[in-house]
């Protein structure tokens, strides 16, 4: 249970948070200043993507607490059984779900950004690998290849919301 608490409420402290607000608010107000249509809104995108991946970086990387040694899981679905049998049930359920719902916003911001599906997804992947090789180099939780697999699921699913809700625009456009 003191995982799932974990998972929900990480530890991210609200200096890193607000600062990264004022940031973010500031490049937004500059750009906008700077730019107008299309191009705006794609600086507007990517300082959202940038803050975003910033935030997730803080809750699993840099406030997350400093384990005992380096873990490292490298067999794909190696908690898959402990699911499907209830063994820490829903622990290991919820860190599945958690992990695909952390990177669907990724996956929606590329697609605003007209990022190809094989690019968004690429760049999901490298940015999920990041996060995990910085657990393993600073010791702050598990390095595991689930959480890669998740996180591209993750992006797959924000970047195919993202192409309906596109498609969704664009036929109430074309309605009117």
């Amino acid at each position: 249970m003191d995982e799932i608490y974990e998972w929900l409420n990480p530890r991210v402290s609200i200096e890193y948070i607000l600062l990264s607000f004022l940031v973010l608010c500031v490049a937004i107000v500059v750009v906008m200043l700077m730019t107008k249509g299309k191009k705006m809104m794609r600086l507007v995108l990517g300082a959202l993507l940038t803050e975003y991946y910033f935030l997730v970086i803080c809750s699993t990387v840099i406030c997350r607490p400093c384990h005992h040694g380096k873990r490292i899981e490298l067999m794909p679905f190696w908690n898959y059984p402990d699911i499907w049998y209830r063994v820490d049930y829903p622990a290991d359920l919820i860190e599945v779900l958690l992990n695909i719902a952390l990177f669907i916003p990724i996956g929606l911001l590329l697609g605003g950004l007209g990022m190809k599906f094989k690019k968004a997804i690429l760049i999901g992947i490298v940015l999920s690998v990041i996060i995990e090789l910085s657990q393993f180099v600073y010791v702050k939780g598990l390095c595991e290849t689930n959480d890669v697999i998740h996180n591209t699921i993750g992006c797959v699913v924000g970047y195919l919301c993202f192409c309906v809700l596109l498609k969704i625009h664009q036929a109430c456009v074309a309605w009117r």
